[in-house]
């Protein structure tokens, strides 16, 4: 797969992991590759960084690759400790072979040394952002976290040593400026808020749609300690802006949403109508998209997905030539 530069400095550490991969590789080829699938796991940590696929999408992967009966690339595993390796690259490919490991599927992997989690996070984010799908959401939320890790490790905002800011280092090494980083903290905060009770928005979001804006997760992630996600997601689908918050202190955010979340209205033609003209929208960019820059497989994934789409718009097309309510 093609790859794009975003701009990531080519870490030290780098040339250190991959010199010790084929030594590594060859010494354990011997123990075979069932032992060495046993030993798999998945850290938490390192997971939250893949953006997760749709059940369609992973039909579509777990059957081309049974097709084949061979997974194509390598999984990319950390050596953590003699009976444990952790997964970089390769999770959902994993999935698959566990899933069908009664169907002799070829695969392969390359196995590495890191000198910690923070070192794996690092060359995580160099894989990620070095793909062609990346999208302009999963960059931002990779240089967030990337800068919550770095203020995390010393316990506020500046880094050890020279006593330079950590939004600086980070900045640096993604080269961007400095609010940049900062903006894409509090989206990262905010896409993190999402994960525990609108998972699908989260990763809708991550692969450049969902519902929500980029500014409204942001204030999600910036002030999530003075508003409910619950009622600020539907204070934002009954009309709510993000503007009415100046009008009055945060003490009041709370009454604020409750007062213009009102009582629940039922659906109305045109917002039926606004909700289909705006999934429309989106998906005529991503096919667009698809068209000038995507491959076969690509094509034929978003097919299936207009395909079972459209079915299911079937009944809200009637109820608007109905006129129903």
């Amino acid at each position: 797969m093609a790859k794009k530069n975003f701009g990531v400095k080519s870490n030290s550490f780098m040339g250190k992991v991959l010199s010790k991969e084929s030594a590594l590789n060859s010494s354990l080829k011997e123990s075979g590759k069932k032992n060495v699938f046993k030993k798999i796991q998945i850290h938490p940590e390192l997971k939250q960084y893949i953006a997760s696929l749709s059940e369609e999408e992973f039909r579509i992967l777990e059957s081309s690759v049974v097709k084949e009966r061979k997974v194509r690339d390598p999984l990319l595993l950390w050596k953590y400790s003699e009976e444990c390796y952790y997964i970089l690259d390769g999770h959902h490919r994993y999935s698959v072979l566990e899933k069908n490991q009664d169907n002799e599927i070829d695969w392969n992997y390359q196995l590495i040394e890191l000198d910690g989690l923070e070192a794996a996070f690092e060359l995580m984010e160099e894989i990620q952002l070095g793909r062609r799908n990346a999208t302009k959401n999963y960059i931002a939320y990779l240089r967030g976290r990337s800068y919550l890790r770095e203020k995390g490790k010393h316990g506020g905002g500046r880094s050890s040593g020279k006593g330079r800011k950590s939004v600086d280092l980070v900045a640096e090494r993604f080269k961007v400026g400095s609010r940049t980083i900062i903006r894409d903290s509090y989206f990262a905060l905010g896409i993190d808020c999402l994960k525990e009770v609108f998972f699908t928005e989260r990763e809708q979001l991550l692969q450049g749609g969902g519902m929500l804006s980029k500014a409204e997760v942001s204030f999600l992630g910036q002030y999530n300690n003075w508003v409910n996600i619950k009622d600020f997601i539907e204070f934002l689908s009954k009309g709510g802006s993000l503007k009415v918050f100046d009008e009055v202190p945060k003490e009041q955010w709370v009454d604020l949403i409750s007062r213009r979340k009102g009582p629940k209205k039922k659906e109305s033609n045109k917002t039926k109508r606004d909700r289909f003209n705006y999934w429309l929208q989106a998906e005529e960019k991503i096919v667009r998209k698809i068209v000038s820059k995507g491959n076969d497989e690509e094509r034929n994934q978003k097919r299936i997905e207009l395909e079972k789409r459209v079915t299911e718009l079937q009944g809200l097309i009637l109820e608007l030539k109905n006129g129903n309510n």
